[in-house]
C-alpha cells in the first residue's frame, strides 16, 4: 500500500469523526501537517493533526458534528453511555480474568486486554460527551488534550490487529525527516523520509492559509458528501430507535450480569457469548 494512499485515509477516516471550535490558522510551512503527524504518532497528541488543519475544514466538520447532534436521539446517547460505562467497569473489574480466559487468546480480543487503555479511554470520554449536548457542544482541542494519549494507544492497538503495517508506518512517522524541495504560492513539493524505506514527494497545496496534502484536498469535498449522505440515512423511526434501545439494553445486562459471575467456565462462556454476539 503506498504511503500517500495511507497517510490520506488515514486523515479521511479519523477527521469525519471529529468536530470542534474553528479557529483561524496563520500560515503555516509546506511540511506543517507532517509533523503534526509525526507529533501524534510520537507524543500521543492527536490535537496537533487538528490544529494544522486548514480552517475551512475544521468548519466543514463542526456543521457535520451539528447535522450529526440534531439527529441523535439523546435518551439513546444516553443509554449507549450508560453500556459503556459498564464496559469500562467490566474491563477494570475482571480484567484478569479477561486476560486468563481462553478468548483472550484470540488475535482480535488481546489488543483490549493487554496493555489496553480502553477503560481509561471510555472513562475520559464519558466525561466529556456523556449526552448529546455536550458531543455537540464539546471543545475538540480540549477533548484531545484530554483523551489523546489513550486515544492513540489503542488506536493503534486496533490498527494492529486490522492493518499490522499501516500500524508500523504510522508509528513510523515519529521519526519522519521533510524537506521543501520546492515552494511558490500556490503548492510546494515536499521530500518525506521514512526510517527503513524509500523516501517520497508528496504535493502540498496552500487552503487558507495553511498547507495540505493535495491528495486530500482533492477528496474533501466528496468525503463530506458521503459523511452527511450517511448521516441522512440513520433509521429515526421508532421502530428503529426501539429496536437499538432494546440492543443496548440487553447489551448492558449482559454486562452486569458478567461482573458478577465467579471466574470460570460460566464467565469464560458468558464472555465468548457478549464478544460474540
Amino acid at each position: 500500500m503506498p504511503r500517500t494512499y495511507f497517510l490520506t485515509t488515514t486523515l479521511l477516516l479519523a477527521l469525519i469523526l471529529l468536530s470542534g471550535c474553528e479557529k483561524d490558522s496563520p500560515s503555516t510551512p509546506p511540511d506543517s501537517l507532517l509533523h503534526a503527524l509525526a507529533d501524534a504518532a510520537e507524543n500521543g497528541k492527536p490535537q496537533s493533526v487538528w490544529r494544522a488543519l486548514p480552517p475551512r475544514y475544521r468548519a466543514d466538520i463542526n456543521a457535520l458534528r451539528t447535522t450529526a447532534a440534531a439527529r441523535i436521539d439523546p435518551e439513546l446517547w444516553t443509554l449507549g453511555a450508560e453500556v459503556a460505562q459498564k464496559a469500562a467497569q467490566l474491563l477494570r473489574q475482571r480484567r484478569d480474568e479477561i486476560a486468563q480466559s481462553p478468548i483472550a487468546a484470540s488475535p482480535a480480543i488481546q489488543p483490549f486486554v493487554t496493555e489496553s487503555k480502553l477503560a481509561d479511554l471510555i472513562d475520559l470520554l464519558l466525561q466529556e460527551i456523556a449526552t448529546v449536548d455536550k458531543f455537540r457542544t464539546v471543545d475538540l482541542d480540549h477533548l484531545l488534550e484530554v483523551v489523546g494519549d489513550p486515544l492513540m494507544k489503542q488506536g493503534l492497538s486496533l490498527a494492529r490487529l486490522l492493518t499490522p503495517e499501516s500500524a508500523d508506518r504510522f508509528e513510523a512517522f515519529g521519526q519522519v525527516e521533510t524537506t521543501v524541495l520546492h515552494q511558490d504560492e500556490t503548492r510546494a513539493l515536499v521530500r518525506v523520509s521514512y526510517p527503513d524505506a524509500a523516501p517520497e514527494e508528496l504535493v502540498f497545496v496552500h487552503v487558507d492559509g495553511t498547507w495540505t496534502m493535495k491528495e486530500l484536498d482533492d477528496q474533501w469535498e466528496e468525503v463530506m458528501k458521503n459523511a452527511r449522505t450517511a448521516i441522512d440515512g440513520w433509521d429515526l423511526s421508532a421502530s428503529g430507535r426501539e429496536a437499538a434501545a432494546e440492543r443496548l439494553s440487553a447489551l448492558g445486562q449482559k454486562i452486569d450480569a458478567l461482573i458478577d459471575l465467579p471466574a470460570g467456565a460460566e464467565f469464560n462462556a458468558a464472555l465468548v457469548d457478549l464478544l460474540q454476539n
